[in-house]
């Protein structure tokens, strides 16, 4: 990763004649191996059945919400709403909620190179 090279080319026809090209190079590409820093996360647009959860990251990466009414959030028994378009601004709205019930929430983001970040856990209460 992030290395260059460089090269020559020769071709040789049925003849034996042969031809060599000027010097080319080209550099790999750096090695992701980073998650997505993930920032301002915030819930809004809260009623008694939804509400938006929105947070940003400084690379493109998808989106995903895991929420639950127990705490501390499970990751492998909570509902779960994502997308997978891979952009910096994330909205996703959660729907179907119970009224005048505290929801725990993290939001995952995962980026084009497979590496992922997990928020800490957030809150909000539906409306009553």
């Amino acid at each position: 990763a992030n290395t260059t090279y460089y090269y020559i080319v020769e071709s040789k026809d049925p003849a034996g004649n042969s031809g060599i090209s000027a010097q080319g190079s080209f550099t790999t590409l750096v090695l992701d191996t980073t998650g997505p820093v993930i920032s301002t996360i915030t819930s809004s647009e809260i009623s008694q059945t939804g509400a938006k959860i929105t947070w940003t990251t400084d690379e493109n990466a998808d989106s995903k919400i895991y929420y639950s009414t127990i705490n501390p959030v499970d990751l492998n028994t909570a509902l779960t709403t994502s997308s997978a378009t891979l952009v910096q601004n994330h909205s996703l709205t959660l729907s179907g909620l119970t009224a005048n019930t505290m929801y725990y929430y993290v939001v995952k983001s995962v980026d084009g190179n497979s590496n992922s970040t997990t928020s800490t856990q957030a809150s909000f209460t539906t409306l009553p």
